[in-house]
């Protein structure tokens, strides 16, 4: 190979790099921005409520869009920050709890927590494709799901990393379950646990025998 076929092969691997982050951003960037307009979706749909029941909490109301905007602000700060390579490891576990509270907070959804395993540590790289796979699953709930409670597990298992988020709503047997689902970010949570060589399972929750429910479990490779 001469030195002008290198440089060709070399402007190749540069394109395929710069396509790959293109990607990356314009997914990354969605699935953020498709969290928040969700959340402020449902901040408009409570303020239309308290139009027609002037008994309910006008300024609680406000303070979950304040919230939602600085939650969004952030995100979008984040995603378009360069990447830094990092070795430091995060604790995954205290992340998702925190995650998944404080997008629930102010719902009428308890969250309920299983097994928690706070000594798992990951990379921050596998730590950012959990944290978007726990908000793409947590919104799912709160827009389709009709649920009252969410149950989180999240522990170790032969070598096995396990999440598993389930709900006791309508499920996926409903009009509005599984197919409806599949357009609001099925694709976008298999495509992330890929890239952490994982699996997922979308399945009718084991949580009661009253209601279908819905559960997404996540297993990837881990060994501490």
């Amino acid at each position: 190979m001469n030195a002008f076929e290198n440089l060709s092969s070399a402007h190749d691997d540069v394109d395929v790099m710069l396509e790959m982050e293109r990607n990356r951003l314009a997914r990354d960037l969605h699935d953020n921005v498709s969290q928040i307009f969700a959340a402020l979706k449902l901040n408009v749909q409570e303020i239309k409520h308290y139009i027609n029941n002037p008994h309910h909490d006008l300024m609680q109301l406000v303070a979950n869009i304040e919230k939602n905007i600085e939650t969004g602000h952030a995100a979008i700060g984040r995603v378009i920050e360069p990447l830094k390579p990092s070795l430091s490891e995060l604790n995954i576990a205290l992340s998702i709890k925190h995650e998944i509270l404080m997008r629930l907070e102010g719902s009428n959804i308890k969250v309920v927590l299983g097994e928690i395993d706070e000594t798992i540590m990951l990379s921050e790289a596998k730590r950012t494709q959990l944290d978007y796979i726990v908000k793409e699953v947590i919104s799912n709930i709160m827009l389709h799901a009709h649920a009252d409670e969410v149950r989180v597990a999240f522990y170790q298992s032969h070598l096995k990393l396990r999440l598993v988020i389930e709900d006791n709503g309508i499920g996926f047997n409903d009009a509005c379950g599984f197919e409806a689902i599949q357009s609001h970010g099925i694709d976008s949570i298999q495509y992330r646990v890929s890239l952490m060589d994982g699996t997922v399972e979308f399945l009718k929750s084991r949580f009661s025998n009253d209601t279908p429910g819905f559960s997404v479990s996540v297993s990837l490779p881990y060994i501490s």
